[in-house]
């Protein structure tokens, strides 16, 4: 009788951990996919001011070159 008893409570046991490291997976899934998309907007944003200045330069030494 304990034995079921312990054999049970060890199956329920199981079946919990089992759950939660599912849960667990597609929430670092989730998180992975959140992080990835965050560093390729930092990149992405980090590029753009780079050619945004590039350009402000440009447009600085042509607007001089037509004035001066």
């Amino acid at each position: 009788m304990a034995k079921d008893l312990n054999k049970n409570v060890l199956e329920e046991l199981n079946k919990k951990v089992d759950v939660l490291l599912k849960k667990f997976s597609e929430q670092k899934g989730i998180i992975d996919g959140y992080v990835k998309r965050e560093r390729d907007w930092k990149k992405n944003k980090t590029l753009n001011l780079k050619k945004i200045k590039d350009l402000e330069f440009e447009l600085k030494k042509i607007t001089s070159e037509n004035n001066g």
